[in-house]
């Protein structure tokens, strides 16, 4: 398993795999691994998987991904303090993070908004924010996985579990907020009517857009 991990998250990262029994080892290149068998590989995959808050053991790019959803689908500004106790790193990191998180929104016309004593909010178009939303679910959930959870939201998302706990537990408590069944009952109705039968994305993507849009109405 090979991952990208800075100096700061080392130490961290260390202290839960000797909570586990396990140690990381540096090699004659510097390289750090962590060597087990397929077995013990697996029951550490499924303890990941099981860990009721494991932001601290995230890695960047997914800090940045539980960052940014979590700013989306925010209906007030989030404060910077919040996202340090919350992924146990410095202030700075979080900035830093941030910073990124801002320039994959801009590029989609959208903007967040970072004051003192206000917090983050993201700010754009209605329109762009339900678009960028619907970017972001089908950017970490399957598309089998997707039509399992219009039909039960408790179905749980079990490759995102596996490499982002925290992002899984976000996504499927938002989706279970959205008319999800009765939107995709609308999108069959429709394809009836007209006779016509959408692909799998598309359907989806309509189906996503009709809830969405009846939540944020409400």
């Amino acid at each position: 398993m090979e991952l990208r991990i800075t100096s700061s998250e080392l130490p961290v990262i260390r202290n839960w795999l000797e909570k586990q029994g396990s140690l990381l080892l540096r090699d004659s290149d510097g390289k750090i691994g962590l060597p087990m068998d397929d077995t013990l590989r697996r029951a550490m995959l499924e303890r990941l998987s099981k860990e009721e808050s494991p932001s601290s053991m995230l890695g960047r790019s997914e800090r940045i991904d539980l960052l940014t959803f979590s700013i989306h689908i925010s209906k007030d500004p989030r404060i910077v303090q919040d996202f340090q106790k919350e992924l146990q790193v410095s202030r700075s990191t979080i900035l830093e993070d941030l910073n990124t998180v801002a320039e994959w929104y801009e590029a989609r016309r959208l903007f967040l908004i970072r004051r003192t004593n206000f917090g983050v909010k993201l700010m754009g178009p209605e329109q762009d924010w339900r678009k960028v939303l619907i970017e972001l679910i089908l950017l970490h959930i399957d598309e089998p996985t997707l039509f399992h959870l219009t039909t039960n939201p408790s179905t749980p998302t079990i490759s995102l579990s596996l490499t982002n706990p925290p992002l899984a537990k976000l996504m499927v408590n938002f989706l279970a907020l959205l008319n999800l069944k009765e939107s995709r009952e609308l999108v069959r109705f429709a394809e009836g009517r007209m006779r016509t039968r959408f692909v799998d994305y598309d359907h989806l993507v309509l189906t996503l857009q009709i809830a969405l849009l009846i939540y944020r109405v409400h």
